[in-house]
């Protein structure tokens, strides 16, 4: 079915009184102003240029629709028919939803006052493991269904920048002022960057002793009962 957000819930529908093309296979027949036999191919095109021609359609909504089209093994021929976009646009509206999760797109909804810019930004920030979590139950929350689309899109984005905003920076200098490692850390990972102008065997020391460094690491959880 096309892929139609409902305003009110952020869930997705086929819209009343248009026409559904089948879930599967080619035997099912057209329903609604359509009774021709038409291929799968021919109702999606169809379908789709019926639905483009509304106004109110959503970049995040037309995404949607192509992203599950293809996933149904549709040609991109007929997904930009259907959509009347060109390859690069459909490439782009495609790659987008696939780097979001079906369920936050669902949950914020058709999202009318944000375009494809504000939807990448929130792709980039929900890259994280940690990020990506923290969204998913930010929406699973009581009551965040309750707000106007927009509102749960901008919600959610403010809460994704706030964590990207926590990650911490520093650098280690080694008591001189020149500053030998980049320190970086985000919820899932903490990263060291030895700057070899600096030290340029530093990097390679540390790297062949971090089996000695983990054994003291260990040893040291043991003696001070951190451990799990």
């Amino acid at each position: 079915m096309f892929a139609r957000i409902r305003r009110g819930t952020g869930a997705f529908r086929s819209p009343t009184g248009t026409v559904a093309w089948p879930q599967s296979g080619r035997s099912a027949a057209p329903s609604g102003p359509l009774s021709r036999d038409l291929t799968d191919e021919q109702l999606v095109v169809s379908q789709g240029q019926e639905n483009n021609a509304r106004t109110d359609l959503t970049f995040i909504e037309r995404s949607f629709f192509a992203s599950r089209l293809e996933e149904r093994n549709f040609n991109r021929d007929v997904i930009m028919s259907a959509l009347g976009v060109d390859k690069a646009a459909l490439s782009r509206m495609i790659a987008l939803v696939n780097r979001l999760p079906a369920e936050l797109i669902e949950a914020i909804g058709a999202a009318p006052g944000f375009g494809r810019t504000r939807w990448a930004e929130l792709a980039d920030l929900i890259e994280e493991k940690s990020r990506k979590a923290k969204a998913l139950e930010f929406i699973r929350e009581p009551g965040f269904g309750s707000r106007a689309s927009d509102v749960r899109f901008q919600a959610v984005y403010d809460q994704l920048r706030e964590s990207r905003d926590k990650a911490r920076s520093a650098f280690w200098n080694a008591g001189t002022r020149r500053k030998a490692v980049r320190i970086s850390e985000t919820g899932d990972a903490l990263k060291l960057v030895f700057d070899k102008t600096v030290e340029p065997e530093f990097g390679a020391y540390v790297e062949g002793r971090l089996s000695a460094l983990y054994e003291d690491f260990v040893r040291s959880k043991e003696t001070t009962g951190t451990g799990d």
